[in-house]
């Protein structure tokens, strides 16, 4: 039996929304709230959130969580921020691990 780790891949940005969108339409159809059952999925992993119409569970499971996290932010943020510098992981208060 395969794990499920090893079917997650990178996807492109355009994959990736079009994968959401499918799967929040797939929710809508049936009836549920789409942004209630995917914040579930996400911060869970449960997914049973998902329904499986239209396939739409066994798409999102090809999706690294933490890769869907990242993108979300990313759009919601792509008006408001600019992208950050590229840095070294220091820790929250920085390389010091003090407070500021």
């Amino acid at each position: 039996m395969r794990d499920h780790a090893q079917d997650l891949r990178k996807v492109d940005k355009e994959e990736l929304r079009s994968t959401i969108k499918a799967v929040y339409a797939a929710l809508v159809k049936k009836g549920y709230n789409p942004v209630n059952q995917l914040v579930g999925y996400i911060l869970s992993e449960d997914p049973t959130y998902i329904t499986t119409y239209n396939n739409a569970r066994n798409m999102i499971r090809h999706i690294d969580r933490d890769e869907l996290l990242q993108e979300l932010v990313r759009f919601y943020l792509a008006d408001e921020a600019p992208e950050p510098p590229h840095r070294p992981n220091h820790g929250i208060h920085g390389s010091s691990g003090g407070r500021h």
